[in-house]
């Protein structure tokens, strides 16, 4: 591959990189305002379900690929799994924990991305890339400023969601070079999809479970405005899915984790969009590091 080809791949995944965390942040968001009334379990089913439409629109209209066709079934099945692992135990930081302290502990595992692909991808880590993880994760901690009392068990469940999302995004680029892109994210969403839906029928199987109590696990009738918002959870995720697959399939994830931290900086805005939080001086010095 030719360096001008090269510097091309690198560019165009880092802006769809950058335009799949802001499709993703607006999904967060939006995640936290139904969670308070409607089970996780019944969001994240929708979220699968409604991303589905543009994962086989975009295989069988643009890139005009069997998006169901796999040679390694196995491990999008394993993948497809830690993925609801992972998106679950996000839905639960984010339906508990404020949203920038939430996206935070999520962005804290970027930093085991690179460490992932070093050992199982055998892909080189030079110190200028060390350097900007860091420098990234500083600007995380100056705008959050965790103190002592952040590591409670429900951190415990968001930090658990960042290794389980960094292991997933270190298969992408395995399974990248091996599979088309509509197959590794349909595989992804469907699984994910299965398991949701198997989750549904505790609610009537054990109604006095923890995990029902605190509307984890459940369903409940949805009125049609709130019906709309949740599809356009799954809508903005399927298509936000599909930009971030294929910017990890386009380039190392060391290159692009550092503008993973740009959600930080989306979160901020959406946060005084949603609940007129303003932003402080710790949330634009911050943002001046991440962007940096």
């Amino acid at each position: 591959m030719s360096q001008s080809s090269l510097r091309y791949r690198t560019f165009l995944a880092i802006f769809l990189m950058v335009a799949g965390v802001f499709l993703s942040s607006t999904g967060s968001a939006l995640i936290k305002l139904t969670s308070d009334n409607y089970p996780i379990s019944q969001i994240l089913l929708f979220r699968m379900l409604i991303g589905l439409l543009p994962i086989i629109l975009f295989s069988q209209i643009i890139q005009k690929q069997s998006f169901y066709r796999t040679r390694h079934l196995k491990l999008q099945l394993i993948r497809g799994i830690i993925g609801f692992f992972a998106m679950g135990c996000f839905f639960i930081s984010l339906k508990i924990l404020p949203l920038a302290e939430g996206v935070a502990l999520i962005l804290a595992g970027t930093i085991f991305i690179p460490i992932l692909a070093f050992v199982f991808l055998k892909e080189k880590i030079n110190r200028q890339y060390w350097l900007a993880i860091l420098v990234g994760f500083a600007g995380v901690l100056l705008i959050t400023r965790p103190g002592a009392d952040l590591f409670n068990p429900v951190s415990l469940i968001a930090l658990t969601s960042a290794i389980l999302f960094a292991v997933s995004i270190t298969m992408i680029r395995y399974l990248g070079k091996r599979d088309n892109l509509g197959s590794t994210t349909f595989y992804f969403t469907v699984v994910c999809l299965v398991c949701a839906s198997l989750t549904i029928p505790w609610q009537w199987l054990q109604p006095e479970s923890f995990l029902v109590r605190q509307d984890i696990i459940g369903w409940q009738a949805l009125p049609f405005r709130d019906l709309a918002v949740i599809c356009l959870i799954g809508l903005i995720g399927g298509i936000a899915q599909l930009m971030m697959t294929q910017a990890f399939r386009l380039t190392s994830p060391v290159i692009l984790t550092p503008f993973d931290y740009m959600e930080i900086v989306f979160s901020g805005m959406l946060g005084y969009f949603f609940w007129q939080e303003i932003p402080d001086y710790y949330l634009v010095g911050g943002a001046g590091i991440i962007i940096s």
